[in-house]
């Protein structure tokens, strides 16, 4: 039958080309924004939040995170893009007037540009100077940026040239300033002291133009209002606003438990700020009475913004959550959930469900491996990081290298601090169990391998012999011996029941150094930061085999369960697999942004975990690469 050219089938055909072609452009575009990398099963995390902003006409949300910005869509609550330029965690963020343009910066010193339209990054500005604040001009005509020594500097946001530079604010960082915040329209930078002094400082001169005082305590957070004329500020109890012309305080609001990030709405008529507990007060600005308490957040909010017509106001916590709230009800509209990250180190248990990771602050999570979703969280006792962590062999205690010179361990159920083990002088800086759990192995930078009975969490003996920090431990598959790698190029075995030294393994670079046995306990594998990796037989200490990775600064490496691969993760951000018997490279996988530190095989093979710098968590699928590609 012949196709007949009709009107309706022409309009049938158009219709049809329209829906591909866009059905095709929306999947590029995810497939552009929201790629997650070939090879990678799941994300563990989307990055911690460092601040969060609204665009002019409050249609798009940003949100800047330690893997890069999310570019949220408020009408109909989707992510639109992921911005990824920066090579550290983005902390900070501006919008244009016009809301076309966001600007955001990094702690190295590094701006970025970029089209809120179409995702697209515009210039990149390296100023090389360390920044706590940037913003636009109120006519957007200028880039400011508020650097650490309490510079204003200018910069022209189409061309990238610096136009003005304000640097008469000596010792600005030795105030003893605790919060600030700086005027767009005059550039004039608001600081609340120690001392409860709320103070106005002019760049241009130096000066000291206003003083407001009030405060007991240390003032946490100071704000202009959009207008200039109020200035607001908060202790731990207390919100005081002033009149910025008459210096006449026209508001204070008292028992509020832990004030924090005060906001003033667009036009003046509202401001929030949290509440110790996460929870967040509307107020009214001319009478101070409370409009609306939300209540959602589980744990400290970082950032409150409002949109352009007052309809929501949005809020981001360390609950690793964004949430949309309607002003005039309180109403919660949407949540952005999964905004975890910053992880220090990472384990897999012993049954391979679950990844711990914990973050550089006090919390430790449990992922499910499948499910991609944080199965536990509890909380450390202490604030130091854990540079290793380890399971023990039964999954039912967790041991963390910290930090603050000691080991501490968790029931891995309960969370329940079950002993804090003291006795090295300087950090600890890696950790494991021994194959039957009943020691803990502890390397130091004083130098020391120490060893820890797991019945009675006491010191069983202290290992000397390496010159410089020691880096790595790793216990034999039987027990027998462990290994320890260290800053002073060599690699020790020891006897695990005597604790003598069977032999030294010399000869790599003195730089951060990586150690494991192979699981049948014939080769130790070592890396040292650099493209090599080393082979060695564990029982003659001789030399098996040197590889060389494509990749410059191989930081972590793995055997795979059945002894046949060598997963190694590279300064580059580049995940590769190598072939143990040929040396032969397997495969890569690329997709982190930053160096990949820690990288672990689940116990069947078939999935490796890996994490980056940029503070997130990938789940490789890695069974079928048994293959050279």
């Amino acid at each position: 039958m012949k196709y007949k050219i009709t009107p309706i089938n022409i309009y049938i055909s158009i219709l049809i080309t329209l829906i591909l072609t866009t059905t095709s452009t929306f999947a590029q575009e995810k497939k552009r924004d929201f790629e997650i990398p070939e090879g990678v099963i799941a994300r563990l995390g989307n990055g911690q939040i460092n601040d969060m902003q609204y665009t002019q006409d409050g249609t798009r949300l940003a949100v800047a995170s330690s893997m890069g910005i999310w570019l949220y869509d408020t009408i109909n609550f989707k992510e639109i893009y992921l911005l990824k330029k920066h090579k550290g965690n983005v902390y900070f963020m501006a919008f244009s007037p016009n809301g076309k343009t966001l600007a955001s910066a990094d702690g190295g010193g590094t701006t970025h540009f970029w089209d809120t339209d179409t995702g697209e990054h515009i210039r990149e500005l390296k100023i090389f100077r360390r920044t706590i604040k940037i913003f636009y001009s109120a006519n957007g005509d200028k880039l400011g940026i508020l650097g650490t020594e309490g510079s204003v500097r200018l910069w022209d946001p189409i061309t990238g040239t610096e136009m003005q530079v304000f640097d008469k604010i000596e010792n600005f960082g030795s105030r003893g300033f605790f919060s600030f915040d700086i005027n767009p329209n005059n550039f004039m930078i608001a600081t609340g002291g120690r001392r409860g002094v709320v103070s106005v400082l002019d760049p241009f001169t130096g000066r000291t133009e206003h003083t407001y005082e009030g405060h007991e305590g240390t003032v946490r957070t100071v704000v202009f209002s959009p207008d200039d004329k109020l200035i607001a500020a908060g202790d731990n109890q207390n919100i005081r606003i002033w009149d910025t012309e008459s210096g006449e305080q026209k508001l204070h609001i008292d028992n509020i438990d832990g004030v924090r990030n005060l906001t003033f709405s667009p036009d003046g008529s509202l401001f929030a700020c949290n509440k110790a507990n996460g929870n967040i007060l509307l107020f009214d600005t001319a009478t101070g009475k409370i409009r609306k308490e939300l209540v959602g957040h589980s744990e400290s909010v970082i950032r409150i913004a409002f949109s352009s017509d007052l309809r929501t106001v949005a809020s981001a916590a360390k609950d690793g959550s964004v949430r949309i709230w309607e002003v005039v009800s309180g109403e919660q509209k949407h949540i952005f959930e999964g905004h975890f990250g910053n992880f220090s180190c990472i384990d897999i248990s012993p049954d391979g469900k679950t990844v711990l990771s914990p973050t550089r602050d006090k919390k430790v999570f449990l992922w499910d491996v499948t499910s991609a979703k944080v199965e536990k969280t509890f909380l450390k006792d202490d604030l130091f990081p854990y540079s290793e962590i380890d399971f023990n062999p039964s999954g039912t205690i967790i041991a963390g290298a910290s930090y603050g010179n000691f080991l501490s361990v968790y029931d891995r159920k309960t969370g329940e601090l079950l002993k804090t083990m003291k006795g090295h002088e300087d950090y600890v800086i890696s950790v494991t169990f021994s194959p039957d759990g009943t020691t803990i192995a502890s390397g130091s930078s004083d130098k020391t391998v120490r060893l820890w009975n797991t019945n009675t969490w006491e010191e069983k003996m202290v290992l000397d012999g390496h010159e410089a920090q020691v880096t790595s431990v790793a216990f034999s598959p039987d027990g027998t011996m462990f290994a320890s790698a260290s800053l002073d190029t060599t690699v020790r075995l020891w006897d695990a029941n005597t604790g003598a030294e069977i032999s030294v393994i010399d000869g790599h670079a003195p730089n951060f150094s990586k150690v494991t046995f192979s699981p049948d306990g014939t080769t130790i594998a070592s890396v040292d930061s650099t493209r090599t990796i080393y082979l060695w037989d564990t029982g003659t200490a001789e030399q098996k085999k040197v590889i060389k990775s494509d990749e410059y600064g191989v930081h972590s490496i793995a055997f795979s369960p059945d002894g046949n691969m060598l997963a190694t993760g590279n300064e580059s951000g580049v995940v590769q697999l190598f072939d143990v018997g040929s040396g032969e490279s397997l495969r890569k996988f690329p997709g982190h942004q930053r160096m990949v530190t820690d990288i672990e095989f689940t116990p069947n093979g078939d999935k490796l975990v890996s994490r980056c710098e940029e503070g997130i968590l990938y789940v490789w699928d890695v069974a079928g690469a048994s293959v050279p590609q």
